[in-house]
């Protein structure tokens, strides 16, 4: 087996350690090399040998520890950078909102002599003064969302075994 395929083998059976398919045999390639020989009883030397493809050949994927599967990553800095991208998005989203809201509620209070006037007022200024604070809402919002799905990425790879 050339050092590709036996990095694409060893991926493909859960031994992510082995880092990007590219060839050579670095240390990260060793460390999984060193992993699957200590799974499967093999001598614990990182190269590339006979018994190593030939129980590259027969071998079943890695088996994933239930609290792994079952957990998150203990101190991960992508999921804290979610946490706090969500917790921004949140306040940032309210705030936007917060600040169309309150001026409405103080306004809803004399709209009824003003009712004249706004139609007249209607235009692109009018608008987008009007807009902006739901649009830097929906950019809150949007952050939330995508830190929400980089935070299940995360730990979805965490508990696939792809990632530490």
């Amino acid at each position: 087996m050339s050092v590709e395929a036996v990095q694409r083998r060893l991926k493909d059976l859960g031994y992510h350690e082995v880092g990007q398919i590219d060839g050579k045999i670095g240390p990260r390639t060793r460390a999984a090399i060193l992993a699957f020989r200590q799974d499967n009883d093999l001598a614990l030397v990182p190269i590339i040998d006979v018994a190593l493809t030939e129980a590259l050949d027969r071998a079943s994927p890695r088996k994933i520890a239930p609290e792994r599967a079952s957990g998150a990553p203990a101190a991960s800095r992508i999921v804290t950078a979610s946490n706090a991208q969500i917790g921004l998005g949140v306040i940032g989203a309210a705030g936007s909102i917060g600040s169309q809201i309150a001026p409405a509620l103080s306004e809803a209070e004399q709209a009824r002599d003003m009712a004249g006037r706004v139609f007249t007022l209607i235009g692109l200024e009018s608008w987008l003064s009007n807009a902006l604070p739901w649009i830097g809402a929906a950019v809150f919002i949007g952050v939330a969302v995508y830190a929400l799905r980089a935070k299940a990425a995360r730990i979805d790879d965490h508990r696939s075994g792809k990632t530490p």
